[in-house]
């Protein structure tokens, strides 16, 4: 089917970047790697010519010495031939044609019109995801390899047939042409790189063990690493060059694989497949966040993809999305509709383009639809519910270490699924204005004086909602163009709003960001005194307390707010002192670090003491949360001779996670009270 379609000329492009830096790589290494081998035999002839000529153990030593020293060079730069890359496959689920021989038949189908060996395997998972894979070693590049197909239930569970024959001849036309073994013969050589640079502990491991044998040895093990940090110095380099090519081909190789499925099926099943993986994506996390955080008791679900199915449909509605087939239809922009973000730039270090990008890839190659019939892929199992139940007894049995749990049914699960959007959601009435705004604190004691009822169609209104999500969008551009001023990643220019900067400009464009982001706070803050007095205006009406309690709430959310920042600064203090100790250290840093570490600690855990006595936090905290705090406040001292206390610096760890989680969690129940106060007032 596919052996027409041709390679773009970006393809081919890139491709020869590829093969340059490829070239240049070997180029290289088989200098280095000459050396070595030569290196090698001097040093053999050599050793045998020391230990021959005064047959003594000292000449045997240094004869072994001089041996050991080229060898174990050596042994760096041809290490990477003995790694076997082992996919792990341990939450697969393998079938068989006679397990399921519908599916195989229509799996069958898509290999003979792509032009692909049938796979070698085909494994289930619960992701919502589907991928071809397969063991790799350096052998690799010269042999051909049988490839095998996953596919995640998480996927099929919320597409058609003929959705998932898209996604399916996607991944198989990765390798349907001889054009893509260039992708791979990159991505061997990037590893081996990889490799070579940082998979090292191994080898670390044995030459440190050997420098302890004798303090000759240890002299030559530093010579070593002396002369590997020479070789690691230029691979950085290559790997720098290597590395990009690699992931532009990556880009590359990803519109093929659409020009493939698409070619198959028509553009329109891969277009709304990949718009709906994200909601499908987004359902399942969400099923899987209630049972972790909303229901306590330890339950297990009948069937976890029923329930995926369920928030997908309840996602689908809030988008106002279209229903075909009982599925929703995500259209472009639906996942992204509150994005206001401005900056666009090539991602020279993303493997793969975007949705969109590959959306308007593929409309731009004109081919002929088909009409899907909107069958579920669930049909091509001979009994699909019987699936779903087993994987997800496969993942609660694995977390539940196979303790026998009651179950939790759909309907009980829809009840927690409504509980769980009442605690963490805002009202409707908003307009979705706060979702990523808060409430810019002003004088509560001036906006009390109200001069004129507000209308209430001067708040919450489109207007008002655009501001907010500017706003959010000018935070994250500001973020952005932080990264790219302190480390641009080869980033050379950008367009912010169509406009293209150099980077030379970035800085003026961050000042210009700046000064945006103080407008527009400022007009929300005028809007949020606006709320303010009307909301108050609306207690005075109803006579509910002398005192009033919107105020006095206003007035703790804004102590909160206060507190929120400074709790976030004891957080990065002590989240920077123990980054510092992840790292390879001397022990006399370690304990000036250790030192630091103490004194950012002393404000922290008294914090974290507050924040766990809090009434509003008494649901988040776990025995296992208490029992960290405890492990930390009993801490003496992070080192034990030359070595990290690793009981308390798990302590240390867990605490700043639960640290981070409480505060944010906290502030959100401060502003949500706030909202909600308001809405009983409407």
């Amino acid at each position: 089917m596919n052996k027409n379609i041709e390679v773009s000329k970006e393809f081919k492009n890139t491709a020869t970047k590829a093969i340059i830096s490829i070239i240049l790589f070997l180029l290289f290494y088989i200098t280095i790697l000459s050396a070595a081998i030569y290196g090698v035999w001097l040093a053999i002839q050599a050793g045998v010519a020391i230990i021959t000529n005064k047959p003594t153990f000292g000449s045997l030593f240094v004869g072994i010495l001089i041996i050991g020293f080229t060898v174990s060079i050596l042994f760096f730069l041809i290490k990477f031939a003995f790694k076997s890359n082992k996919y792990n496959r341990s939450k697969y689920v393998e079938i068989t044609k006679e397990d399921e021989p519908k599916l195989f038949a229509f799996v069958n189908e898509i290999v003979i019109d792509v032009g692909v060996d049938f796979p070698k395997k085909i494994y289930l998972t619960n992701e919502v995801n589907a991928c071809v894979f397969y063991d790799s070693n350096f052998l690799s590049m010269f042999m051909p390899v049988r490839k095998n197909l996953m596919l995640g239930l998480g996927l099929i569970n919320t597409c058609t047939e003929l959705e998932l024959k898209a996604i399916i001849a996607h991944e198989f036309g990765h390798f349907s042409q001889r054009s893509m073994k260039m992708g791979s013969y990159v991505s061997n050589v990037n590893h081996i790189i990889f490799n070579m640079l940082y998979d090292n502990e191994g080898y670390n491991n044995f030459i440190n063990k050997a420098s302890n044998i004798h303090g000759f040895i240890t002299l030559l093990v530093f010579i070593i690493q002396l002369v590997i940090l020479g070789i690691k110095w230029v691979l950085i380099q290559l790997y720098g060059l290597v590395n990009k090519s690699y992931l532009a081909l990556s880009k590359q190789m990803e519109y093929h694989a659409d020009e493939v499925a698409a070619t198959l099926v028509g553009y329109k099943s891969l277009e709304t497949s990949l718009y709906r993986m994200e909601l499908a994506d987004q359902a399942y996390d969400s099923v899987l966040n209630i049972y972790v955080n909303q229901i306590k008791e330890h339950t297990r679900s009948e069937n976890i993809f029923l329930e995926q199915s369920y928030i997908l449909t309840e996602l689908g509605k809030e988008n106002d999305s279209e229903f075909h087939g009982g599925l929703p239809l995500v259209k472009e922009g639906d996942t992204k509709r509150f994005n206001r973000s401005k900056i666009e730039f090539s991602d020279h270090w993303n493997s793969h383009p975007s949705t969109l990008q590959r959306i308007e890839k593929l409309k731009s190659l004109y081919l002929i639809e088909r009409e899907d019939n909107l069958t579920p892929a669930g049909h091509l199992f001979k009994d699909f519910t019987k699936t779903q139940v087993m994987l997800t007894d496969r993942l609660f049995d694995e977390v539940s270490e196979n303790k026998i749990l009651p179950l939790t049914t759909l309907e009980q699960f829809k009840q927690y699924y409504q509980q769980y959007i009442k605690e963490n959601t805002f009202n409707k009435f908003y307009s979705h204005y706060y979702d990523y705004n808060n409430i810019k604190l002003f004088d509560l004691e001036t906006a009390s004086l109200i001069e004129k009822p507000i209308d209430h169609l001067e708040i919450y209104n489109m207007v008002n909602t655009e501001l907010s999500l500017q706003l959010a969008g000018l935070y994250d551009d500001h973020r952005t163009m932080n990264d790219l001023i302190q480390d641009n990643n080869g980033i050379e220019y950008l367009h912010y709003n169509k406009e293209k900067y150099l980077h030379k400009h970035f800085k003026q464009l961050n000042n210009n960001l700046i000064e945006n982001t103080k407008d527009i706070e400022n007009r929300l803050k005028s809007h949020d005194i606006k709320v303010y007095q009307y909301f108050l205006h609306l207690e005075g009406q109803q006579h509910r307390e002398t005192d009033s309690k919107l105020k006095a709430y206003y007035q703790d959310l804004f102590d909160e707010d206060v507190r929120y920042d400074k709790r976030m600064e004891y957080y990065n203090q002590v989240m920077e002192q123990t980054a510092y100790l992840a790292g390879d250290i001397d022990l006399d840093k370690a304990k000036v670090i250790i030192n630091q570490l103490n004194i950012v600690l002393k404000p922290f855990k008294e914090e974290m003491q507050f924040l766990l006595e809090l009434e509003a936090n008494q649901k988040e905290i776990t025995l296992e949360t208490a029992k960290y705090f405890n492990d930390l406040i009993d801490t003496k001292t992070f080192l034990y001779g030359n070595k990290l206390n690793e009981v308390s610096f798990e302590a240390l760890i867990n605490c700043l996670d639960t640290f981070k989680v409480l505060t944010l969690k906290h502030f959100f129940y401060m502003k949500k009270r706030v909202l909600d106060y308001q809405i009983t007032l409407l």
